[in-house]
């Protein structure tokens, strides 16, 4: 988005994430599981939602309201509860805060970003290789792996054209 290949697109959401992705990574600091992948998170959001402020135009719909009650029942949980409870209610925030621009790209896949979501899944599957394999060692990364292919396979399709009625 810095060198303009990018197209800007979803602000709201990289602001939810690089906000819970500091959530995540106190979470998993409590968990004692392995920090990079949150900490690469942290980095790459906040980053990302910089680049989006600075290029990219902010609007806010239903869904982006919606999506903020979803991420913040379930970031208040996190808080509230520790251990494995506050890492999976961390997770589903993270998820919640990924549907509107989900979302976005179902209707409008922008194929610039490819390589975002790649890497994150390359990060993820690097991730998982070197955890213990326990359920609070993998749970981030399997549910990051599974958002990350999905939003990857959304942006390289074609976009859906309407079809035109020949009479």
């Amino acid at each position: 988005m810095f060198t303009r290949q990018a197209p800007p697109t979803g602000f709201a959401t990289f602001m939810m994430w690089a906000l819970l992705d500091c959530l995540l990574l106190i979470n998993t600091i409590r968990n004692g599981q392995p920090i990079w992948l949150p900490f690469g998170w942290v980095v790459g959001a906040t980053v990302t939602s910089i680049a989006l402020g600075i290029r990219g135009t902010w609007h806010w719909t239903r869904r982006e309201t919606f999506s903020l009650a979803c991420a913040t029942i379930a970031a208040t949980v996190s808080v509230l509860m520790s251990g494995r409870g506050g890492l999976v209610a961390s997770v589903i925030a993270m998820i919640a805060a990924g549907m509107p621009i989900l979302i976005d790209n179902l209707t409008r896949p922008v194929k610039a970003t490819f390589m975002l979501w790649l890497v994150t899944v390359i990060s993820c599957v690097i991730s998982l290789l070197g955890s213990d394999w326990s359920f609070d060692g993998t749970v981030l990364q399997w549910s990051s792996l599974t958002y990350n292919v999905l939003m990857a396979a959304i942006v390289i399709r074609k976009p859906k054209t309407a079809a035109i009625a020949t009479a």
